[in-house]
């Protein structure tokens, strides 16, 4: 039987991801933590005034106004955190971008050896409406003006659903997958509240392996009963799916 293993991260991304799991031969359950949705909302900023864009995440990149993204900052410089994000910058259409290494601290060092990058420059963060305190401590380093610009908001999940809760009694999840220190803390949040409705006894969860894309992210799950907690050797999917072949084999 195929090992189950939990992806909690957004959507489209977990999709994407549960069909390469599925070729490497588990059986992923889709439980996003998370639910995101576009805020609609156009920025304050004029363009004319605006040096380059920064974005920190994917989602951000899907919910830019796309006309505004098309007319006014078609051709500004555009530094992604990552290679992945900066690839969907290039298939969105964006000529002029930068793959910041593969976090948003390898972004920052990336952006503060930039020398196009004074402090007098104004950098557009495009972004999400509750960034991380780490990020937001990284970005006030860099040289110039960081500006928010919230295209996306997300909710948190009200509890796990039906289908991992069974899959999780019958002892058949092996692994959860973990992007983000956010999705994190709300997994372990549900954790506790469904220990505290059901039963304190936490074993089911005890057999389960956290996967995670970094070790910030580890934190959000000290807490909590598991079979090991592990950080992926880089921030990225690649790293984290080798993680996974190791501790969890197919």
């Amino acid at each position: 039987m195929k090992p189950i293993v939990v992806i909690t991260r957004t959507r489209p991304d977990a999709d994407a991801l549960a069909q390469r799991l599925t070729d490497l031969g588990y059986e992923p359950l889709l439980e996003p933590m998370l639910r995101v949705s576009a805020t609609h909302a156009a920025t304050v900023h004029d363009p004319m005034c605006v040096e380059a864009l920064v974005v920190t995440s994917a989602q951000a990149l899907r919910h830019l106004n796309t006309l505004v993204r098309e007319v006014a900052f078609r051709h500004k410089p555009l530094y992604a955190v990552g290679p992945k994000t900066a690839s969907l910058a290039i298939e969105l259409g964006w000529d002029n971008v930068h793959d910041g290494g593969g976090d948003v601290r390898a972004l920052g060092t990336f952006l503060k050896s930039r020398s196009e990058i004074t402090p007098s420059s104004r950098l557009l963060h495009i972004c999400g409406r509750d960034i991380a305190r780490d990020t937001r401590e990284i970005l006030n380093d860099v040289p110039g003006n960081v500006l928010d610009w919230v295209v996306y908001e997300t909710e948190p999940s009200e509890e796990f659903s039906p289908d991992f809760i069974e899959a999780m009694r019958t002892g058949r999840v092996k692994a959860a997958l973990f992007y983000s220190a956010r999705a994190a803390s709300v997994f372990a949040d549900h954790v506790r509240a469904y220990s505290a409705k059901n039963s304190p006894d936490n074993s089911h969860f005890g057999a389960i392996k956290f996967l995670c894309l970094s070790k910030a992210v580890v934190e959000s799950l000290s807490n909590i009963p598991s079979n090991g907690t592990y950080a992926a050797t880089s921030p990225d999917e690649d790293a984290l799916v080798a993680l996974l072949k190791v501790q969890v084999p197919a």
